[in-house]
């Protein structure tokens, strides 16, 4: 297929429409936290930080407010770091993290109470131990909010020993934290946000129909449809040969990538679940339809992203049937196939980068 514009000029026009790691720092500064300790500092009053009680006479579960400190007697200051483990994103696109102890590796638990206050438990996939770190532009603190109720963590007061529960989302200072780095743990970071940069498919003939799996299992059809909240009109894009290695985006131009829709899951809310492929059966045959199917890295689940002629817009081209994604009408729910390109408007789409943050 001839590529009817500049590479290196569409390259440079998409790239103000892909955030990069580096551009959603000033929007999340923890672009890249697994690996890290930190400390959960109070905007209200930075020497008030968040710990888990760690005297000798307690379960060692209190979660509470304390003044930081490097020790405190016999107690370590360890109580208050915490690991942010990056898990997901929910179906509204706010990213996801579990909060886990350093000294006693539990997580932070909304259903977890004892002394008055809110505690630790043993870390599991129960969804009372995923919080939505929502920035707060006013203060550059953020808000941790329960996924599971939808309410957020505050103290009832910042003195040492204080007692933290879960109230709505408001503007108490009582309920925004600062993230503070203290060290690493050793062991290699794991998950970045690149790596839950989600996207949309928009297409250009039919602009109110995104692409998505019409359900995720093998043989389902993929279809366009009217965007709607969850994750199965949501993609990521993979490197097409290691499916653990996400990108912040599509590569144009040869290289190859693996479409993945998303469905929800535990730990990771939007989690990758199949990939769009052309079945071999009628690879070489015009109007089939694109279907879901196991990501195996097999070679008729790899795209290339191709820049149109028409700047903001891409073709997807199946790397083995040499042919497009089109879409095929203005209705709900309609088959997405690949076709013979022609260059036509249904041919191209959007890749419309969905907000990190509200």
């Amino acid at each position: 297929m001839r590529v009817f514009a500049s590479l290196t000029l569409f390259v440079c026009q998409l790239s103000a429409q892909v955030p990069t790691p580096a551009e959603l720092f000033p929007l999340f500064p923890l672009s890249f936290v697994s690996g890290q300790w930190f400390r959960l500092e109070f905007v209200a009053d930075r020497s008030k930080t968040l710990e888990v009680d760690g005297s000798w006479f307690s379960a060692n579960t209190r979660v509470q407010v304390y003044r930081g400190y490097g020790s405190n007697g016999a107690v370590s200051g360890d109580v208050q770091q915490w690991m942010i483990l990056l898990t997901g994103r929910t179906p509204q696109g706010e990213i996801a993290v579990r909060v886990a102890s350093k000294p006693f590796t539990k997580c932070l638990d909304s259903l977890a109470n004892g002394s008055g206050s809110l505690n630790i438990a043993p870390c599991t996939a129960s969804p009372s131990q995923v919080w939505v770190m929502r920035p707060d532009p006013s203060t550059g603190g953020f808000w941790l909010i329960s996924f599971f109720s939808g309410l957020a963590l505050q103290a009832n007061a910042l003195s040492d020993g204080a007692a933290v529960f879960l109230a709505p989302v408001s503007s108490q200072p009582s309920q925004k934290f600062i993230i503070t780095s203290v060290g690493v743990t050793g062991v290699a970071q794991s998950r970045s946000l690149a790596e839950f940069q989600d996207y949309h498919l928009v297409s250009r003939a039919f602009p109110g129909r995104v692409v998505a799996a019409s359900w995720i299992s093998n043989g389902a059809s993929v279809v366009t449809k009217t965007p709607s909240p969850g994750c199965w009109d949501r993609w990521r894009f993979g490197k097409f040969h290691t499916y653990d290695d996400f990108r912040p985006g599509p590569i144009l131009g040869d290289e190859i990538s693996a479409l993945l829709s998303l469905k929800p899951g535990s730990f990771d809310l939007c989690r990758p679940a199949a990939a769009a492929e052309i079945g071999y059966s009628y690879m070489g045959l015009p109007n089939m339809p694109i279907t879901m199917w196991s990501f195996y890295r097999g070679v008729n689940q790899g795209w290339q992203f191709v820049p149109s002629r028409n700047s903001g817009f891409v073709h997807l081209v199946n790397v083995v049937s040499g042919m497009v994604m089109q879409a095929n009408g203005n209705g709900e729910w309609t088959t997405v196939t690949q076709a013979a390109f022609t260059g036509a408007q249904n041919q191209e789409f959007q890749l419309e980068p969905l907000s990190m943050v509200p």
